[in-house]
C-alpha cells in the first residue's frame, strides 16, 4: 500500500478554487508534505489550512500517512482535526484534540444507538415478510 492524504473543501470557496486550480493542487501537495501555508516551512501540525486566490482557507489538508495505518478525523464547523495525531505538542492543539475526541465519542454513541435500532427494525420487517 501507498500513502493517503485527506482534504476538506468549504463549498462556498468552490468558485474561487475552480478559477485557481493550479494553486489548489499546489496546496494539496504542500499539505501532503506537511508544509505550512503561511511560511512554506515544515509544520508539526498534521492538518494545515490553505488560502486559494482571495478566499481565506477554503481547504484543509492532512499530512500524508501510510494507508495501512488507520486514522480518525473530526470534520465540521469549517474545521478538521486529526484525532489520531500523537505528535500534538502545544497545549492548544492537545486541548482541541481532546475536546474533539470527547465530542466524537458522544456522536458515535448516538449514531451507534440509532443504527442498531434501524438494524433491529430491518430484521423485524424481514421476519414479517
Amino acid at each position: 500500500m501507498g500513502y493517503m492524504t485527506v482534504v476538506t473543501i468549504s463549498n462556498d470557496g468552490w468558485e474561487i478554487i475552480k478559477r485557481n486550480q493550479v494553486e489548489f493542487i499546489e496546496n494539496i501537495e504542500a499539505g501532503m508534505n506537511g508544509l505550512n501555508s503561511i511560511n512554506g516551512r515544515y509544520s508539526l501540525d498534521y492538518v494545515n489550512e490553505y488560502s486559494v486566490g482571495n478566499f481565506h482557507c477554503p481547504m484543509k489538508v492532512s499530512k500524508s500517512f501510510h494507508a495501512d495505518s488507520p486514522n480518525v478525523f473530526w470534520v465540521g464547523r469549517n474545521g478538521m482535526v486529526q484525532l489520531t495525531d500523537a505528535n500534538a505538542d502545544t497545549e492548544k492543539a492537545i486541548k482541541e484534540q481532546l475536546n474533539k475526541i470527547t465530542e466524537s465519542k458522544k456522536l458515535i454513541n448516538i449514531y451507534e444507538k440509532l443504527l442498531k435500532e434501524k438494524l433491529k427494525q430491518i430484521k423485524e420487517k424481514s421476519k414479517e415478510e
